[in-house]
């Protein structure tokens, strides 16, 4: 039997959540990279003037730490998503180790709708949380994700949990997948 692949909607990344966040990790990683020149080589830019050999060790590890940091963020928040309203499931796929988790859609409970603010100026995304348990296991965010109401619409086998805000307490349970409903 042939798949119809009309059947399947594929998430498609919002340009400026993934690029925001890959230059972020660039940047530090560069900075990094420049502070480990300074360091074994004795040349790079100077960020600071009459930088002693304490502070230069400690730029090193801070821009180390904040590209680890940044780098754990993009893999943890961005996976492709695919939905397959055939076999009723939706996969996440991380976009660096290729590793998928498959959820059939009688995996949850339901979904809800929230908006998540991710940047300075606080403007909230429409995200839409998978619940199981009163837990919200995956996010699929519009500040990642380009095409929300398109995969939103191949959920409609799932229950609509209604639209619930959350305060800045709720979305840190949310992340940590702590029970929020």
């Amino acid at each position: 039997m042939e798949k119809n692949y009309h059947s399947l909607i594929k998430s498609k990344h919002n340009t400026f959540g993934f690029w925001t966040l890959t230059l972020l990790c660039t940047f530090t990683f560069l900075l990094f990279l420049d502070g480990l020149s300074k360091s074994l080589f004795g040349f790079g830019f100077n960020l600071r003037n009459g930088e002693s050999s304490d502070e230069l060790h400690n730029d090193v590890l801070l821009f180390f730490g904040l590209t680890i940091f940044w780098s754990i963020i993009l893999s943890a928040q961005l996976k492709n998503i695919t939905i397959d309203l055939v076999n009723k499931t939706i996969s996440f796929q991380n976009i660096f180790t290729r590793k998928s988790k498959v959820y059939l859609f009688s995996d949850f409970d339901g979904y809800i709708n929230t908006a998540i603010p991710h940047d300075i100026s606080f403007y909230p995304y429409n995200t839409i949380g998978l619940v199981k348990d009163k837990r919200i296991l995956r996010r699929i965010d519009k500040y990642y994700y380009s095409n929300v109401d398109e995969l939103k619409s191949g959920l409609n086998e799932i229950k609509d949990l209604g639209e619930i805000q959350f305060n800045v307490w709720g979305r840190v349970k949310m992340m940590l997948k702590f029970p929020v409903l």
